[in-house]
């Protein structure tokens, strides 16, 4: 179990604070890469990385949060659990209790999230803070080094972040490298000087040691700290000379480590070998374990005599063991115990922390105990509480090891290994093992036992679940919930575990459940309203999502009065099941219908209406991004500082790619083509528009495209922007897309364009974009502004102009200097000038520059 170790003298070992192992050289080291964004300490066991980065976190200015990691945090969940509420209680902020409700949604939550939600919460503090996170070579998951390798490239300014580790860390450590971000101290440089080897042998040695001796020491020990610290607490010279004679590192640390414990009273020894089994030691499973009444008081005098136990609580006496002394003393209990008796002690240890309420570090000694009977009699308890505790993978690698050991899970509990499979994408697996259930019912017929009424609801309602998500299957997952449901298996573990099918995004056509994006094919669309009106069907949170997509496609094809009675039966049943994954995007959904009309008020009113339903279902990261929303209404009234204000109080990240961070940057982009930075805003659209290709997002690729075809337009790049424009008309053709464009009114005169340059002549890369298509969306949109009373356009400000002004400010747009204009126009420079200042006066600009943006974005050609 992942334990905090905040930055206080008493929670570190003794040994590092006293400075008896003190290593000015490698702290010198860490202090020269302090504005590095990673340090490594990396080296196998024994050469003090533990030692020297506590060291260091006492010299730290600024905060520390240490996490010693084991198997279990080998979880992304449990891994990013550990590091929030590290944090958390560093900073002294409540990071840990807002996270956790993310941290627990099923199905798991891109990873990245909690990684960009640290990562804010960290950049928004004034403390200085690294992360210490020891023992890594722990960590095998792939999830969890892409995270850390996220948490590194866009770490913030005030973080630091120091691994330790026994192997090399899978990170992209040669680009780090190359790019001066990382600094790495390994086991060379670890090594004890011959010069430490003596001041160490000098301060602890129980003898007094000749220069030959110490010499030898070094010479046998190769600069292994951990060598060199058994061998002075060998308690008997002649053992000492002896182990110079033939000991050298790694052979002789078991025999070093046992004459480090002779000596030892039988008491101290039975305390130390029967509670090796555990990570942690805590005074009352110690006392359970080596039934002693005195084992708290035992170990504390051990650890005040040198032995290799650290204190990690010193007022509640938590103790923990090195773990090469641990590995040594589980061997020596294997040797000295029967395999009866080391197994009623993991049993005993698992059962003192299952009565203790831990049932998962009770699971994982048990299976280490390999008490595989007793971890699948409590798996098979608990394995809904796992899995809404957010520890899937956990789960599924405990499932995996008891079907190799021959176990025999019920069936309940391998529907829920299916479950696991497809909660973690992997919708193959899950619907294979749902095929191995039905197959089974096919020889026993065993769903149709009443006895297993609430397991066969689980394979339906599982087996439902993979198709629609991972097959986007409506109609057979559809029929499958239906009989589910029928089964009125109030007690299923499915029904159990809320399953989540939208937890951030404002429009659900953006999410899995919606097809990112792909409207359904009229088909589907026949059985949607076939179906989908039944009062079965409306029993089924799901109907509340297909409603909600429904409605959102609705008013993508521009049949906004129709989406209005879909939206408010999404609402309601939203509301029944009381998920703001479907009520809030329906009030965005309305929201967004009022700003095409212009009527802000009542768009503002849809927004406070999401807001105080999110709050009511305690989910406070829904009223960050509704604040998103807020900024783009601020947007369309030219009210800019107020957007501004609005942006800067929703949590962003500042870089492109964080999760849910697409509706700020939109927004941003939009803010910037507002302020004519449109330099800025090119650069930020891009890489919008290549994350949404990546992802596949429908919505996202035509809105990007359309918005740096604008960008482009308004830059004088006419070609790009036409470009881009057709690549949208292409995607958005396939679907029916309409309201997407009305949206964006800035690209209705480049469009105008388009469609003439598409009847004069043939261009083939936009010869598979239907003419009718545009056509009929310009259509809309002129219809649309006269609804708006918009039809007449503003005046334009090149009315104003004389042909001549006009024909200067056209080669003006061209970029040619005076000179070159004068000489165009047979005019004289000084006349140029002349005419520059009555275009400038006209235009009410003061710049060359000002003048060419007025003239873009008034299609001067």
């Amino acid at each position: 179990m992942s334990q905090l170790v905040p930055k206080q003298p008493k929670l570190f070992n003794s040994e590092a604070i006293s400075g008896l192992l003190h290593r000015e050289r490698l702290l010198k080291l860490l202090d020269s890469c302090i504005d590095k964004k990673l340090a490594i300490v990396c080296a196998p066991a024994g050469y003090g990385k533990t030692t020297l980065l506590k060291q260091w976190a006492e010299r730290f200015i600024g905060q520390t949060a240490w996490i010693s990691l084991d198997h279990l945090d080998n979880d992304p969940i449990r891994f990013w659990k550990s590091i929030a509420k590290a944090i958390g209680q560093t900073l002294q902020t409540d990071l840990y209790e807002r996270l956790l409700p993310l941290l627990t949604t099923q199905p798991r939550l891109p990873v990245k999230l909690f990684v960009d939600l640290i990562s804010t919460e960290i950049g928004s503090s004034n403390t200085t803070i690294q992360l210490i996170l020891d023992d890594y070579q722990i960590i095998t998951q792939s999830t969890i080094h892409r995270s850390i390798a996220r948490l590194i490239e866009h770490r913030q300014k005030n973080f630091r972040l120091i691994i330790a580790s026994q192997n090399q860390l899978p990170l992209p450590l040669i680009r780090w490298k190359a790019d001066s971000i990382v600094q790495e101290i390994n086991s060379i440089q670890l090594k004890f000087s011959y010069k430490e080897t003596v001041q160490y042998l000098a301060m602890n040695s129980k003898h007094i040691l000749d220069l030959n001796t110490q010499h030898n020491i070094f010479k046998k020990t190769e600069g292994w700290a951990m060598g060199i610290k058994l061998f002075t607490k060998v308690s008997e010279k002649k053992t000492l000379e002896e182990l110079i004679s033939d000991g050298k590192h790694p052979y002789a640390s078991d025999y070093l480590f046992h004459e480090f414990i002779v000596g030892l009273s039988y008491q101290e020894m039975n305390v130390l070998l029967k509670t090796s089994i555990l990570k942690i030691l805590e005074p009352d499973i110690c006392r359970a374990l080596s039934d002693d009444k005195d084992a708290a008081t035992v170990l504390s005098s051990l650890v005040n005599r040198g032995y290799f136990i650290g204190k990690l609580d010193e007022e509640r006496r938590v103790t923990q063991y090195h773990h090469m002394f641990r590995d040594f003393l589980l061997q020596e209990l294997r040797l000295r115990h029967s395999k009866k008796e080391v197994t009623r002690l993991f049993s005993k240890a698992a059962d003192e922390q299952y009565k203790r309420g831990d049932f998962v570090y009770a699971i994982d000694l048990a299976m280490q105990g390999n008490l595989f009977d007793q971890a699948l009699k409590w798996i098979e308890v608990h394995a809904v509480d796992v899995l809404n505790l957010g520890y899937t993978e956990t789960f599924k690698s405990w499932i995996d090891l008891l079907l190799k050991k021959q176990q025999q899970p019920s069936i309940g509990t391998l529907a829920l290994f299916a479950l696991a499979h497809a909660l973690l994408q992997d919708f193959g697996r899950a619907l294979l093992i749902i095929e191995q259930l039905e197959k089974r019912h096919e020889k026993d017929q065993w769903m149709d036992n009443i006895e297993y009424n609430n397991e066969a609801a689980d394979v339906l309602g599982i087996k439902a679940y993979a198709l629609l998500v991972g097959q986007n299957n409506i109609n057979t997952s559809m029929r499958l919930m239906l009989k589910q449901l029928k089964r009125a298996a109030n007690d299923s573990s499915f029904n159990r575990i809320p399953i989540r099918y939208n937890v951030l995004s404002l429009t659900l056509l953006h999410t899995k459940i919606g097809g990112r994006g792909k409207l359904y094919s009229e088909e589907v669309e026949k059985v949607f309203v076939n179906n989908f009106h039944s009062t079965d069907y409306k029993q089924l949170i799901v109907a509340g999502y297909y409603f909600g997509v429904h409605a959102e496609k609705l008013v993508e094809w521009n049949r906004v009065e129709e989406a209005h009675l879909v939206i408010k039966e999404a609402i309601k049943i939203g509301r029944g099941f009381r998920d703001p994954g479907i009520v809030v995007p329906m009030f965005i959904l309305k929201c967004r219908i009022e700003m095409t009309k212009q009527n802000y008020p009542e768009a503002q009113s849809y927004l406070e209406k999401a807001k105080s339903y999110a709050a009511s279902q305690v989910e406070s990261h829904w009223v960050e991004i509704i604040q998103i929303m807020e900024a783009m209404i601020y947007i369309q009234q030219d009210k800019l500082a107020k957007a501004e204000m609005k942006l800067n109080m929703s949590v962003t990240n500042e870089y492109i790619g964080g999760i849910g961070n697409e509706y700020w940057w939109f927004v941003y982009v939009r803010l910037l083509i507002k302020k004519k930075d449109y330099e800025l805003g090119l650069q930020y659209i891009t890489q919008l528009r290549t994350a949404a290709y990546e992802d596949e997002q429908i919505t996202l690729i035509i809105e990007a495209s359309l918005l740096e075809a604008i960008l482009h337009k308004l830059n004088g790049n006419n070609r790009q922007a036409l470009d881009l424009l057709n690549e949208a008309l292409k995607l958005g053709s396939r679907y029916g897309y309409i309201s997407v464009y009305l949206r964006e009114r800035e690209i209705y005169p480049l469009m105008k364009v388009y469609s003439k340059l598409r009847k004069e002549r043939h261009i083939p890369s936009w010869s598979t974009t239907p003419l009718e298509y545009v056509e009929n969306i310009i259509s809309i949109f002129k219809k649309e502004q006269t609804a708006l009373g918009l039809n007449d356009e503003k005046k334009n400000p090149l009315q104003g102009l004389t042909p001549r002004e006009i024909e200067v400010l056209k080669l003006l747009t061209t970029g040619l200097s005076n000179q070159k204009i004068a000489a165009e126009l047979f005019l004289s420079p000084g006349t140029v000038r002349i005419y520059l200042s009555n275009i400038y006066a006209k235009l009410q600009v003061k710049s060359r520059t000002q003048a060419v943006i007025i003239a873009n974005e008034n299609e001067l050609n």
